[in-house]
């Protein structure tokens, strides 16, 4: 059985449907599907590890853990952008105004590019603050280092996957970060559909992979997989086809759209 574990269900938004997962306890936040519980902490570390502690404890068959959500970065760090996905490997705390000499090493994917993350116990909004923290790690989140205890004192491995959302530079963005929720969710999601491919080994055809990842109803998936197979007669070269490749969907996603009411 796997745990996965978020911050708010913002972030965890798009696995709750596409995985048409249930609330089996409200009372821990706990959401549950086949061979699978996903929890939701509340932020700070405090939080994070008393509710990972109680589904771990409460849930002896959970083998893997894996942590998602979303990060600010500190200061400056190479080859990284907003909006990138990474890998914790190490985490670290922060808490009432100074750094807490204890850190945990996380379970790593090669494929990922990886970093130090520290875990704050306030929101973090100022250059001063940032300045102050980056000596640990040029991420933050507020989760992580409880979730990382927690695991090491039951003795189970973590993972932990990051959205870099935004830079800290003295301006509040959680209304922004919050307004981009669906669409943040909608990449952590893709993060964890390729984890599984990795780890099932199973071959997934590029056009199953692009139904899995977007929403479609019943008329447009069936619509979709027939345009698919007229383009593959008459371009039998091609051994591939992406939305990517006629869509520019990062513009799409950038745009200012309501609905009309």
């Amino acid at each position: 059985m796997q745990l996965l574990v978020f911050a708010h269900r913002g972030e965890a938004q798009t696995f709750i449907r596409r995985k048409n997962l249930t609330a089996s306890d409200p009372t821990q936040n706990l959401w549950s599907g086949e061979n699978l519980l996903l929890l939701l902490t509340g932020e700070g570390p405090q939080k994070a590890m008393l509710s990972t502690a109680v589904a771990l404890a409460r849930n002896p068959k959970i083998e893997r853990v894996m942590n998602f959500g979303v990060c600010g970065q500190l200061g400056p760090l190479k080859g990284v952008e907003i909006g990138d996905i990474i890998q914790a490997k190490q985490v670290y705390a922060y808490q009432y105004g100074a750094p807490q000499f204890q850190s945990f090493q996380l379970k790593t994917h090669p494929v990922f590019n990886q970093f130090d993350l520290v875990t704050a116990s306030e929101r973090v909004y100022s250059r001063g603050k940032a300045i102050e923290m980056l000596p640990l790690a040029s991420l933050v989140d507020r989760e992580l280092w409880g979730v990382a205890r927690a695991c090491r004192e039951i003795g189970i491995d973590l993972e932990s996957y990051k959205l870099v959302s935004d830079f800290v530079d003295g301006s509040d963005v959680c209304a922004d970060i919050k307004g981009r929720a669906e669409s943040y969710s909608n990449l952590l999601y893709q993060t964890y559909l390729f984890l599984e491919n990795q780890t099932n080994k199973t071959p997934v055809s590029p056009e199953r992979q692009e139904i899995e990842e977007f929403f479609f109803t019943t008329t447009q998936k069936r619509l979709f997989q027939e345009k698919i197979g007229k383009l593959k007669k008459l371009f039998p070269e091609q051994k591939e086809f992406h939305l990517g490749q006629i869509i520019d969907l990062k513009a799409i996603e950038s745009l200012d759209v309501h609905p009309i009411i």
